[in-house]
């Protein structure tokens, strides 16, 4: 504004000649400033669009019309099975099947969608910032995608193994049904636990966040220490073994089901203890009480969530977890002593007394369909028990026909106890392997002498099926026993989330912290100990396996629902006064006497501790 006594053009005047010189680079700064100008608007323009409701429709559209055109291109051709060109069929060969034809086709575009559907779900990431519920939708048909293709993958690898029976593994269909549901669950529960976390009100949102948020760090925590330990204890391995980066990778992440399920049940006994004592020290289970609220509707997301997390790890528990752990200790004693791959087993010894054969196995690989036995060693005998012959090798494999090849080794023949003759085989003119047509498979052998505890339910179950293949009793009551144990076990972590519930939702903050004690010393108890000594039990045939399975759970679950219902009928918990200011170590003797001393009043007095007991109930 012009001052006083100056005219309107003498003050624009001043202006211009108060600005400072143009600088030597001006027309530099100028570029960039224009450029800086321009980068602006583009990024304003370019989250304009990427907010605009037409983002998605169009992106989805674009992606179907790549799958489109490169149909029309033949893009899935050059993944076909092959097929024998004119007349010249090999004897071996064999027409696909129309499973097989079928995936072969549908895998090239499963793989096309998912490459393009990764830049289309962080494109709706981007939009969803701030905002959870936007990304509702493309979750779903992410995880969807994920679960056909995943569980077609598997569908085509057990028709293919069925088909070829490569490594006479037996089959359950039933129980590969069950694999199926599993990997189901894992798959969309992300999109699963959204939804339901976007229909929920504001306080359950708030009561939802204050259990999932530490129970995410936990599960961070212990799998990040599970794994840096694990590091340490096989790094030795690793570098004898020269494994790269990559495979030392993925061998953990491989890792992760089975992390989770040993986890799960700790980090919800201590997320659930963080939640809800935050919420009584801050009064807001009081102010939630006072709005008309009962105990059982407060507390209802923290079940839910509690249930949600106990479904995933059963789900991983099922078949990931356990060969995962199997995986991880047949890579880790294949690196410490064969140093040829990961090893299932060391050391078996088999007897067959239905064909008179004892087989010996030195080394098992873990991986059947594509490697060999190693340091096989056959003893046939007679119907009196005597050596008739003996083969022994350093490699075998078996094949589909039934036909064992033993490669580069001998055959001792017996008489009376003593070898006779040797015969090597490994000549040019033999092919280097001597071929038995034997009725008996590697699983056969190999089943008696594997640990459940590394099996997943489907193979047990399929083990449990086969008629002849496990028939020592004791070894199918095991069987039973672990797999009851697959399904009960992760449950635990609800029984105990049940049973602190209301120890802890306590109004007097002392109160809250001596229950918060003893939910940590019931937790140790049953999951640790209990826990440990019942399936001990059920496998020593000292329990039912039923039993065994569930009665962890039922020890913390039926007192857990009783107090649950107690205080959500509003009514307080019992107060044991007695234990709490009468039960002093000093004072033993004076209560079984019947004579004690306040520990605020040195003035003695004469009572009963049992009167005191039945007045506290």
């Amino acid at each position: 504004m012009p001052s006083r006594g100056q005219t309107r053009d003498q003050a624009d005047v001043d202006k211009v000649d108060a600005q400072p010189a143009a600088h030597p680079a001006g027309s530099k700064w100028t570029a960039m400033l224009s450029f800086l100008r321009w980068l602006d608007s583009t990024v304003e323009k370019g989250w304009g669009a990427l907010n605009s409701p037409q983002t998605g429709p169009i992106s989805l559209i674009i992606l179907c019309g790549v799958v489109l055109l490169a149909q029309m291109l033949g893009y899935h051709e050059a993944y076909l099975p092959w097929y024998p060109d004119g007349l010249e069929i090999p004897p071996s060969w064999k027409e696909p099947t129309l499973s097989s034809l079928f995936y072969h086709y549908l895998v090239p575009y499963l793989k096309l969608i998912g490459m393009l559907s990764t830049v289309v779900f962080h494109l709706a990431l981007m939009r969803s910032f701030g905002s959870p519920g936007r990304l509702i939708v493309p979750l779903w048909l992410v995880s969807g995608f994920l679960l056909i293709w995943l569980v077609m993958a598997d569908q085509y690898e057990h028709m293919e193994r069925l088909r070829h029976l490569s490594i006479g593994q037996p089959y359950s269909p039933w129980a590969f049904t069950g694999k199926a549901v599993a990997m189901a669950v894992m798959i969309l529960a992300p999109a699963i636990g959204l939804t339901y976390y976007q229909t929920r009100t504001t306080w359950e949102k708030y009561v939802l966040r204050n259990v999932a948020q530490p129970l995410a760090f936990c599960l961070l925590s212990i799998a990040t220490i599970v794994v840096l330990i694990d590091l340490q204890d096989n790094l030795k391995e690793f570098s004898a073994g020269k494994v790269p980066g990559v495979q030392i990778f993925g061998f953990y992440a491989n890792l992760l089901p089975h992390i989770f399920v040993e986890a799960a049940t700790p980090s919800l006994v201590m997320a659930v203890l963080f939640g809800l004592l935050a919420m009584v020290k801050a009064n807001e289970l009081v102010a939630l009480l006072n709005t008309g609220l009962s105990l059982g509707q407060i507390v209802r997301p923290v079940l839910i969530v509690a249930a949600f997390a106990c479904l995933i790890s059963m789900a991983a528990n099922y078949h990931l977890a356990p060969t995962a752990e199997g995986e991880r200790q047949a890579t880790v004693l294949g690196l410490r002593k064969a140093k040829g791959g990961a090893v299932l087993k060391t050391n078996v010894m088999h007897h067959l007394p239905e064909v008179r054969r004892t087989w010996y196995i030195g080394i098992v690989p873990y991986n059947l369909r594509e490697e060999k036995l190693r340091q096989v060693e056959v003893h046939e005998f007679d119907a009196e028990g005597q050596t008739l012959r003996s083969i022994h090798a350093p490699t075998a494999r078996w094949w589909p026909e039934g036909v064992w090849s033993f490669y580069r080794g001998h055959v001792a023949d017996y008489k009376d106890g003593t070898v006779v003759k040797t015969t090597p085989f490994g000549a040019t003119s033999d092919g280097g392997r001597l071929d038995h047509n034997w009725k008996e498979n590697p699983w056969d052998i190999l089943v008696p002498g594997l640990n459940p505890n590394d099996m997943g339910v489907p193979e047990m179950a399929a083990y449990l099926e086969k008629p002849g293949m496990i028939a020592d009793p004791s070894l199918r009551k095991q069987y039973v026993a672990e797999m009851l144990h697959r399904v009960s076990y992760p449950w635990h972590g609800l029984c105990l989330v049940i049973f602190s519930i209301p120890l802890i939702c306590r109004t007097g903050r002392q109160a809250a912290m001596s229950a918060a004690g003893m939910v940590i010393a019931a937790f140790v108890v049953n999951h640790f100990l209990l826990n440990n000594v019942a399936i001990k039990l059920a496998r020593s045939e000292m329990l039912s396996p039923g039993w065994a399975a569930w009665m962890p759970h039922l020890v913390v679950g039926v007192p857990g629902v009783l107090l649950l219902w107690w205080r959500s009928s509003r009514f307080a918990l019992p107060e044991w006064t007695f234990l709490a200011t009468d039960f002093r170590w000093k004072n033993r003797w004076r209560i079984i006497r019947g004579r004690y001393t306040r520990p605020w009043s040195g003035r003695r007095h004469r009572a009963s501790w049992l009167i005191d007991v039945v007045r506290s109930l």
